[in-house]
């Protein structure tokens, strides 16, 4: 009976224990998220000097892309910064838009209205997200990386994400990228809940979420086009 109760005794411990290390581990989770979002909103506060020369280089149609992207009214700091960047890839001909077959199309309308002063405002398209979406974020049904641009496109969507090559700890899909870094890459482009839309069209038969799928599609192999997103369940990323 002494022995019953020395266990029933423990378990009271264990459970705090581990209700301890779960409350550790969330609030270590919520410190990273937090200063995830605290480097998103810096980079987007910053985007403007960033561009500001890069974009005198362009035609008064390919600057005004760019800069309406800029202007999007949106909360996220991460899809807003990821659109910037994608739109202007695509006015320098580094990307360019597809449908979602990955035919080449036209850029993706930019929806304004006039707001209470008169004053143009751009808004971050209604369609987007949601299993009822039509396109990922900032309109975009696809872009198709030119593979003679690849090096330059993988070259700064890892400058973006403050990204640098680690060929230590790289593995053959992950293009000179620790596998950590490559999937942070990769998995804000995805069609899983919250992130910006996309998905690796796949090739060869294979299915949405195909080993080295986002491989392919960095190389300029296949276009990354808009895919209702299945929520709850996981992508492969690769």
């Amino acid at each position: 009976a002494g022995r019953k109760r020395a266990r029933g005794e423990d378990k009271p411990k264990m459970q705090r224990a581990e209700k301890k290390v779960k409350t550790e581990n969330n609030n270590e989770e919520g410190l990273r998220l937090a200063e995830d979002r605290a480097v998103w909103k810096r980079r987007r506060r910053d985007a403007p000097a960033k561009y500001k020369d890069m974009l005198a280089a362009l035609s008064p149609e390919k600057r005004q892309g760019v800069l309406d992207a800029m202007d999007m009214i949106t909360r996220s700091d991460k899809h807003w910064c990821m659109n910037v960047e994608m739109r202007f890839l695509m006015a320098m001909d580094i990307v360019y838009p597809c449908d979602t077959e990955g035919k080449e199309c036209p850029l993706p309308a930019t929806v304004s209205e006039v707001g209470k002063k008169g004053e143009r405002r751009v808004l971050e398209p209604r369609e987007h997200w949601g299993p009822n979406g039509k396109c990922a974020f900032g309109g975009i049904l696809g872009v198709q990386v030119r593979p003679d641009w690849a090096v330059e496109f993988l070259y700064r969507w890892a400058e973006l994400h403050g990204m640098k090559p680690c060929p230590e700890s790289a593995r053959p899909h992950t293009l000179g990228f620790s596998p950590r870094d490559w999937e942070t890459m990769t998995e804000g482009l995805s069609n899983q809940k919250g992130k910006f839309g996309l998905l690796p069209k796949p090739t060869n038969g294979d299915g949405y979420g195909g080993q080295f799928s986002w491989t392919k599609a960095f190389r300029g192999l296949t276009p990354m086009v808009y895919r209702a997103p299945n929520w709850g369940k996981v992508q492969v990323v690769g």
